[in-house]
């Protein structure tokens, strides 16, 4: 009872402390000024932001009109900060990102030809004068947020609304989220964050007016990934005419094949059985939710991608040239000439490896031997993790606002989910959570960062043998300096990529922190769990982050930079490539301010 109190008041303090720099920080010399925008409220759709804010600061004392800058990109000028700082004198790594952290930022409020314009400044995970990464990016947004809100400085906090804002604005606008705010990249998504970004800042505003039009945006992102990118495992009834060898009305599998799967664009995911003659009809708020929950009791969601032919053609050119011959012959051979098979048909095998590729852009690994050149055909454990993540944000958000009756029905579309996600990925025998090939119906087994997801999301069961199943993931998967994204295996993947060793990646690193915290007994009284085991946990959490940690400052000491990826065995810059590695913020300051604070 003594350690409780303890704990307690010393949990107080912190609290006090960072209220006091807060209300110290506001006084300071930023101004915030309101920005009209008739743009963002005519494509917003009633999405209610917290502050429509931008601030300036005492080195840049004009903003330009939204309504009247010309479509070209604005950048701040940062208190004076030159754009190419010489690095002569050493300053810690917490100096260097307070010190730049404000040269990542872009205002684009206006459409340009390619860039889609956004209602709020927001960040990007390189400073200003790189080419690569200018834009703002779905699910780097997230660990850069992380970074923001673990400040106490209002400025902060307030770009971190500002990117969410604008994350909810692409949702209001297109549906869903796009890669980035180009359009050239809205023919695919990256992983479903933004439930979790809303509910990060929400513990900090307690603004629930603004919570109601956040969540709005989430469920409507919800909805988008269950129409195009959900596939259906039911058992499908044949005729007589189609299946003649079989009775009538006898249950035969479909086992669907990759071209299939490609060609998959169905505008209504399935409510419950396909002989059923009474579809839910969509007249109250819950009946979508509830269309979702009786899909989930047959499918699960993968990545994908909408592209057309004309952009295919152009990304097959791009993968030519990042990932080299090995990537060229296995396009070719796809493409193979054939005496059964039509011009046409030899065409779209090309076209089909090209939107497996493509989705894996959408799931952020780009590039992976992880999903064999296959990812349409994969129901992704780490999408169906963080879909799961969104239904429970949901249930909780509107819970908060006293909507019982839409909570209730988000809650049971989440426990569907998580009953499909245990019966289709999960093995009893290992405790273990797989990807699952929707083509051959059966998992992939191919270890890899992903399975710590549903620790990180809280799908993991809460027993003995997933406290087994996570110690053998730490002693398979972490390293010396971060967690292996993919353990090596054999398929048609011969090309080297980067979501793969030697690289440590900085977001993956965080997943299975966090994961490993969750089902800790310190963090989670309700499992059993023995304290030996809870102090071997902790071991190997801070191991884990001090490696982490460890190696963005050795790294920022020899050469005054942040990377967007480390080397897993030895923390240096030894990594693989598909392109030149830039000077990078991004999710990798974000999370070492997140975990320094």
């Amino acid at each position: 009872m003594c350690q409780r109190n303890r704990y307690q008041t010393k949990r107080l303090k912190y609290k006090l402390r960072n209220l006091l720099a807060l209300c110290c920080s506001m006084v300071s010399t930023v101004y915030f000024y309101a920005v009209p925008n008739e743009i963002a409220a005519e494509n917003q759709s009633g999405c209610k932001p917290i502050n429509k804010v931008v601030f300036i600061t005492d080195a840049d004392n004009s903003l330009p009109n939204p309504l009247s800058t010309p479509a070209e990109e604005y950048t701040y000028d940062s208190d004076g900060i030159n754009d190419s700082p010489s690095r002569t004198t050493k300053e810690s790594a917490i100096g260097h990102y307070n010190t730049y952290w404000r040269k990542t930022l872009r205002f684009l409020p206006l459409d340009s030809a390619d860039y889609i314009g956004l209602p709020y400044p927001y960040t990007t995970p390189t400073l200003r004068g790189n080419t690569l990464f200018a834009e703002m990016y779905y699910w780097d947004s997230y660990f850069i947020n992380l970074g923001l809100l673990a400040s106490a400085d209002s400025s902060q906090l307030l770009q971190a609304i500002n990117n969410c804002n604008n994350l909810i604005y692409l949702a209001n606008r297109f549906g869903f989220v796009p890669n980035a705010n180009r359009f050239s990249m809205c023919n695919r998504s990256q992983p479903p964050l933004l439930s979790g970004m809303v509910m990060d800042i929400f513990c900090r505003t307690k603004d629930t007016s603004w919570l109601r039009s956040a969540l709005d945006a989430v469920a409507k992102e919800h909805h988008w990934w269950m129409q195009n990118r959900f596939t259906s495992m039911l058992p499908i009834r044949f005729s007589p005419i189609t299946r003649p060898h079989k009775p009538v009305g006898q249950d035969v599998h479909l086992m669907i094949d990759d071209t299939v799967l490609a060609k998959h664009e169905e505008n209504e995911y399935i409510a419950g059985d396909l002989s059923d003659t009474n579809p839910i009809k969509e007249t109250t708020p819950t009946d979508r939710i509830l269309k979702a929950a009786l899909s989930l009791k047959y499918g699960l969601n993968h990545y994908g991608q909408n592209a057309d032919e004309i952009y295919l053609q152009r990304f097959s050119r791009f993968l030519k040239q990042r990932l080299g011959t090995e990537f060229d012959s296995l396009l070719e051979r796809e493409a193979k000439d054939s005496v059964f098979e039509t011009q046409r048909e030899r065409q779209s095998k090309g076209q089909i490896l090209c939107k497996h590729m493509l989705a894996e852009a959408e799931s952020g690994w780009d590039f992976t031997p992880r999903f064999d050149a296959r990812c349409e055909s994969i129901a992704a454990l780490d999408l169906n993790c963080l879909l799961y993540m969104g239904e429970l944000t949901l249930a909780r958000g509107y819970a908060i606002l006293g909507e019982k009756h839409i909570s209730k029905a988000w809650e049971k579309t989440a426990l569907q989910r998580k009953k499909t996600m245990h019966k289709t990925l999960y093995d009893k025998s290992t405790g273990l959570y797989w990807d699952f090939d929707l083509a051959n119906n059966k998992k992939t087994f191919v270890p890899g960062a992903a399975q710590f997801m549903p620790y990180f999301t809280g799908l993991a069961k809460q027993d003995r043998k997933s406290t087994l199943a996570l110690l053998f993931l730490c002693d398979t998967l972490i390293t010396g300096f971060g967690v292996i994204p993919c353990l090596p295996v054999s398929n048609r993947v011969l090309w080297k990529t980067q979501w793969n060793s030697p690289n440590a990646w900085p977001c993956l690193t965080h997943f299975a922190a966090a994961g490993i915290y969750n089902y800790s007994h310190h963090s989670n009284p309700m499992l059993k769990i023995r304290p030996k085991t809870t102090r071997l946990f902790y071991s190997i959490r801070q191991t884990l982050l001090e490696s982490f940690l460890g190696s963005v400052e050795k790294q920022y000491n020899q050469n005054g930079k942040f990377w967007e990826k480390y080397n897993l065995y030895s923390g240096n810059l030894n990594v693989q490539n598909e392109y030149e590695m830039p000077e990078f913020m991004g999710w990798t300051a974000g999370l070492y301010m997140y975990y320094k604070r």
